[in-house]
Parts: structure tokens; sequence; C-alpha cells
């Protein structure tokens, strides 16, 4: 009998183009001369379940991808990593989100995302989270966790199956939220990881602890803050 998967990974997948070392001028007209490009699989949740999947936990990946070369590349290599892809949705109705990333020869990066990211039409059923015992909000804030009534409607059917609930952020590139559009679900998150850019968004504050007291505030049972 299968087991159902422990952990259960909701958000964004897509595949990064990563440029790095891309020489400031061109070698000849309009062409330059790069270190390394390479294609990667990318996203937090898809990152998440990878990495948990590694370290020997039964992880279920929950997203939405179009029925496309991206999409079938996420969708096979997250098969070949032991990652439980039951509850990836594939439609020729979404295109794959594809970021480019630029990263310069001093390790400075710049992402450029398409419209794709909004992954229009694909929400995910509550049933996604049947069994689990921990339950992360992936890209809290990025489509398919982009409107208040998707996030509300996840968070609490997690913590009805007596999940521990996480919540890694996002600052928004299409759809904008606020902590008051999810104000009610914010106690149920135990355990919530912004990083320094998205803490000073969603909070106004500059100081790493004025970021944490905030969330907390709010009713985030703990709050870790990722400084690069």
């Amino acid at each position: 009998v299968e087991m159902s998967a422990e952990i259960v990974c909701i958000g964004q997948a897509v595949i990064d183009c990563i440029t790095r070392g891309k020489e400031e001028k061109p070698h000849k007209k309009n062409v330059y001369r790069a270190e390394r490009i390479s294609l990667n699989p990318g996203g937090d949740a898809l990152n998440e379940a990878t990495i948990l999947a590694h370290l020997g936990h039964r992880v279920k990946l929950v997203c939405g991808v179009g029925d496309d070369v991206a999409g079938n590349l996420i969708f096979h290599e997250m098969e070949r990593q032991g990652v439980d892809v039951s509850d990836v949705t594939r439609t020729a109705s979404l295109t794959t989100p594809i970021a480019n990333l630029m990263v310069g020869m001093d390790g400075t990066r710049v992402s450029i995302n398409s419209g794709a990211t909004k992954l229009d039409g694909y929400i995910p059923s509550e049933n996604v989270v049947k069994g689990a015992k921990v339950v992360s909000l992936a890209s809290l804030f990025r489509a398919p966790l982009d409107t208040a009534p998707a996030i509300i409607r996840l968070a609490k059917a997690a913590k009805e199956e007596g999940a521990i609930l996480c919540a890694d952020t996002k600052i928004p590139t299409y759809r904008t939220l606020t902590l008051d559009d999810i104000a009610e679900i914010l106690p149920l998150i135990d355990y919530m990881f912004p990083n320094e850019n998205e803490g000073a968004y969603y909070t106004g504050e500059t100081d790493y602890m004025a970021m944490a007291e905030h969330l907390r505030s709010r009713g985030v049972k703990n709050v870790i803050i990722k400084t690069g």
C-alpha cells in the first residue's frame, strides 16, 4: 500500500534559464559570450520538495504546469527525484513559467518573469492536503497562492488535517495582496520564512527583529527572517 505524503509543498514550479558571467561588451556585433548558461527546475515549492525528498521524506509537489516542453521537464525531473507528482496539474491551458536569471560577474542577479507566472485558471483543490503532517504554502503571495480565497481555503484545510502549516513568502509580480487580505489565517501559520526584502515589504520594518515581531503580532507563531 502506497503511503500518503507526509509533507505537501504547494506553490510555484518553474524552469530557470540561468546565464552566468555575461560579458559587458559584445564579442561580435549582437553576439555576447557568457561563462555558463543552464536550464534548472526551480520555484519555491519545487525546490522544497526536491530537498525534502533527498532528506528521505515522503513529499508531494502541488503545482500547475503547461502541457509543454518546460512542463514535461518539471514533471519527469520530479518523478526522477522521488517526489509524488500525483497532484501536479498538467494542462494545455497553462504555459509553464520560465524565468530568465542573469547573474553578473560580481554575483549580482536580475530575474525576468512573464505573465505565465500568473497561472490563470489554476487553483489547487483543498483535497491535496489529505493525510499531510506538514503543509508548506511555498510561494505565498505568488500564483497559485495569490488570491485571498485560495490561501484561506488551503490554510484552513491544512489545519483541519492537524498539519503543521508553513509559509514561505514572495514579493508579488502581478497580483498584489497584503497581510490584511489574509489576516484571518495568519494565526494558523506555525512557521513563516520571509527573506529580508520580503519582510520589509510586508511589514514596513527595516530591522529584522521588528519584522519578526510585527508578524508575530499578527498571530504568526514562529518567524524566520532569511538574510541571504
